[in-house]
């Protein structure tokens, strides 16, 4: 991850911890958990929840945009048929580091910004929501999804109260890949370290041939463990870099391959790149999908299609919310 990203999640972190609120009987926030016609709502949460050992996030009422030398982190989307040619579609929400997944046919996103998730129904307007965490005060950054088996898994990096004191990038010691479990997108449950390993960041899940790939970003290269579980992973090639040609990823199976889509920086550049693989450890670099585009997260729509959220960094004055 780069630098300046950093510096926004510093920011980030410290609003979401002011943002934390004890729970509320009043809140009616609904969301559409099933196929059917059936709801969950605040006031009405699964059976399976103690909503008193939770604690809810809201999203802050007024929103000023961070500018990082001199400039607007923001989410933009692009389309594509395929998963090689991308249209650019345009903004969506401000933040950095999104993860985007359906669920239920609906869209979500897991977004580094003072509204951390958010839904839609079509997957290019959004709406933030209030959120819940059990066993943690502070959801980590770099999030990955695996919906699986009626579950939401939500992967992320979970450097601590650290990371308001110093870049979690470099900080000393093994950084901590943690588990976040929901069924509900609403309450989420963190379940645990599933892997540690030193100057990691920017965790992808993906699970492919009955497997679960976990790959990590060192610098602009590519690490990867594996589980049986989802839980339990254990690093690939003596934990060194498989796939050398960018970071902070996100992996998709497109026609029985697994699609990595990466970013890359060169001098003021940085570009999305794809690389593809047919046993999760060896690449095949495929190009430049996308210019002027970092941090993507690429998901198959409810029509077939495919569709890419990443970031731009653009000046206060093109920024129009």
């Amino acid at each position: 991850m780069k630098k300046e990203l950093f510096l926004f999640i510093f920011i980030l972190i410290f609003i979401t911890a002011c943002s934390a609120i004890p729970e509320k009987n009043s809140t009616t926030l609904e969301i559409n958990t099933s196929n059917s016609n059936a709801t969950i709502s605040e006031s009405n949460p699964p059976s399976n929840n103690n909503e008193k050992e939770y604690f809810s996030f809201e999203c802050p009422k007024q929103l000023y945009p961070p500018i990082i030398e001199g400039k607007i982190h923001v989410v933009y989307t692009a389309i594509s048929s395929d998963g090689i040619h991308w249209t650019e579609e345009g903004f969506v929400t401000q933040g950095s580091v999104p993860e985007a997944f359906v669920f239920n046919n609906k869209y979500y996103l897991v977004v580094m910004s003072p509204c951390i998730m958010q839904s839609s129904s079509d997957g290019k307007t959004f709406t933030p929501y209030t959120y819940k965490l059990k066993g943690s005060q502070n959801l980590g950054v770099d999030p990955t999804v695996l919906v699986k088996d009626g579950r939401i898994h939500l992967y992320v990096y979970e450097p601590g109260e650290k990371t308001l004191q110093q870049d979690p990038a470099s900080l000393a010691g093994k950084h901590s890949i943690v588990e976040y479990s929901s069924q509900d997108a609403i309450h989420w449950k963190r379940e645990g370290e599933v892997i540690a390993k030193e100057a990691i960041t920017d965790p992808d899940i993906v699970f492919y041939k009955e497997i679960y790939y976990l790959y990590l970003s060192q610098g602009q290269g590519m690490e990867a463990a594996t589980a049986a579980d989802g839980k339990t992973f254990q690093m690939l090639n003596n934990g060194n870099i498989i796939n050398p040609v960018g970071g902070v990823g996100d992996s998709i199976v497109i026609n029985d391959k697994i699609y990595s889509y990466v970013h890359r920086s060169a001098g003021t550049e940085t570009d999305i790149i794809l690389s593809t693989s047919t046993d999760g450890q060896h690449w095949q670099d495929e190009g430049v999908v996308l210019r002027d585009g970092e941090a993507p997260s690429v998901i198959k729509t409810l029509d077939g299609s495919y569709r890419m959220y990443y970031v731009k960094r653009i000046s206060p004055e093109e920024y129009k919310p």
